[in-house]
């Protein structure tokens, strides 16, 4: 549990902001998918944009796992946008032999960037 406060949530514009805490374990990630998840579906969230920018490193599960929760939150309408990967961490997740093509999900430098993705999708 403790993992888990080391981050930062906010709701700008009906998005969902959640800035990922710089280490994860799996109960970490269990929790903050529960917390994502149950948010988005109790809040008028139309987005949600997961900020990886504290994230010191990204493995096989842990880019597995927040693949699913996008997915997952697409399943009830909001669209998730990653932000704020780091060039070391995708170097990582490519020696890692990370199959990219499942990555459906937009991807941005920062979070001001995936906020403006996301207010553009929401104006069509």
């Amino acid at each position: 549990m403790k993992d888990f406060l080391k981050t930062s949530v906010s709701i700008i514009n009906k998005c969902l902001v959640f800035t990922l805490p710089e280490e994860m374990t799996d109960e970490t990630i269990s929790m903050i998918r529960e917390f994502i998840i149950n948010t988005a579906g109790e809040k008028d969230i139309r987005g949600a944009v997961l900020n990886f920018s504290t994230v010191r490193v990204i493995d096989s599960y842990i880019y597995e796992s927040f693949r699913q929760i996008s997915m997952a939150l697409s399943l009830i309408g909001v669209e998730a946008v990653w932000a704020g990967l780091k060039p070391s961490s995708i170097t990582a997740m490519m020696d890692l032999n990370i199959d990219f093509s499942k990555l459906s999900i937009p991807t941005v430098f920062d979070v001001e960037s995936a906020l403006d993705y996301l207010g553009k999708k929401n104006r069509q």
